[in-house]
């Protein structure tokens, strides 16, 4: 048991005892070696997210005609999205700085920011300036 002193309450399951625990819960799977490399590079608990809408609790089995590869699917739909939404974001946080940074050098001061005069928010321009120093300082 080791030097811990909290029973993990559930049993650590092998590669092929999750696939196994796919197979008894109704999941339709059509190459074992596909799942297998998928839940070694993925991860048992991170796919499980992915086929939540498909699983009856009450029945504890998967609905009928669940396959592995529409949960694949479903998280490479999910990864490409999250690729694409945070290239968006980014361009969009890029865009921002630039145009805050145009809009400040009209008063001519590189450290206009350090200036409360020109926000309308002085508390809460106080506020900021102090959070962001301990955040700097705080190393």
């Amino acid at each position: 048991m080791g030097c811990f002193m909290y029973q993990y309450p559930k049993q650590i399951l092998t590669i092929e005892q999750q696939v196994q625990s796919y197979i008894d819960a109704g999941m339709k799977i059509t190459s074992q070696e596909d799942v297998e490399k998928a839940l070694k590079s993925i991860g048992f608990y991170r796919l499980r997210g992915y086929s939540f809408h498909l699983y009856d609790n009450a029945a504890k089995k998967y609905v009928p005609g669940t396959k592995f590869e529409d949960v694949i699917k479903l998280y490479q739909f999910d990864q490409e999205l999250s690729a694409l939404v945070f290239s968006m974001i980014s361009k969009i946080e890029v865009a921002l700085r630039v145009r805050l940074v145009e809009a400040l050098l009209i008063h001519g001061e590189p450290l206009v920011l350090q200036d409360s005069s020109i926000f309308k928010e002085k508390k809460l321009y106080w506020q900021l300036l102090k959070f962001f120093h301990l955040v700097r300082y705080r190393r």
